[in-house]
């Protein structure tokens, strides 16, 4: 048990070894919706190579998921004022296409994208004649041709959720991990975003480059 315990306490310590400090970045909400989030690519901070790493490694050089990303973006049209202004702003600053900055702004829902589902739900009287039974019918449609191109974009498995309460004063924690694919790309891309106004903190949140 003791030599267990040691190799636990062993492991336990490289990991925290290597476990990377996520760095903290100001958003100024006072400034123009296009200024923002320059201070995201300015020298030093490496996460415009990583966002143009991840347009080479998954679109450049696939131009099926390329086009039907693209082909997304048009059909949605633009964003609300405020958020296309953001957008436009990163997308100038980083010099990666507009359509793409946009485009991964739906970086959760294209990832996670499945077909269709349809489900039919036919209640009917049970046979004691005191409730309802159902029987549930789900048909799956193929994605139309068009956005074929989205099937391509690679899968993760589910996020875990964890909700608690603590019992000392009633604080709710949720924790939620985020199951994206690319992980040795997310790791270099997730940091802190203190978002003030008036140069007060309003609040801060765990972001990704590139995301508004």
């Amino acid at each position: 048990m003791r030599l267990l315990l040691a190799l636990l306490s062993l492991t336990l310590a490289d990991v925290a070894a290597e476990r990377r400090s996520v760095p903290t970045y100001t958003i100024d909400l006072d400034l123009p919706p296009e200024e923002r989030f320059k201070v995201l690519v300015r020298p030093g901070t490496g996460l415009n190579a990583t966002v143009w790493k991840f347009w080479t490694k998954y679109f450049v050089g696939d131009p099926l998921l390329k086009d039907a990303l693209f082909a997304l973006v048009a059909a949605r049209g633009h964003e609300a004022p405020e958020l296309q202004a953001e957008i436009s702003g990163m997308a100038a600053a980083s010099g990666l296409p507009p359509a793409f900055v946009q485009g991964i702004q739906m970086l959760y829902e294209v990832q996670t994208l499945m077909v269709p589902i349809v489900n039919f739900s036919q209640p009917r009287l049970s046979s004691d004649g005191i409730g309802w039974e159902g029987a549930n019918r789900t048909f799956h449609e193929p994605l139309p041709k068009k956005w074929e191109g989205l099937g391509r974009f690679p899968r993760a498995p589910f996020c875990t959720g964890i909700i608690a309460t603590n019992q000392a004063d009633g604080s709710v924690y949720h924790a939620r991990n985020l199951d994206f694919f690319f992980t040795e790309l997310m790791a270099e891309l997730v940091y802190t975003g203190v978002f003030t106004r008036g140069g007060k903190e309003l609040y801060r949140a765990q972001m990704i480059a590139g995301r508004a």
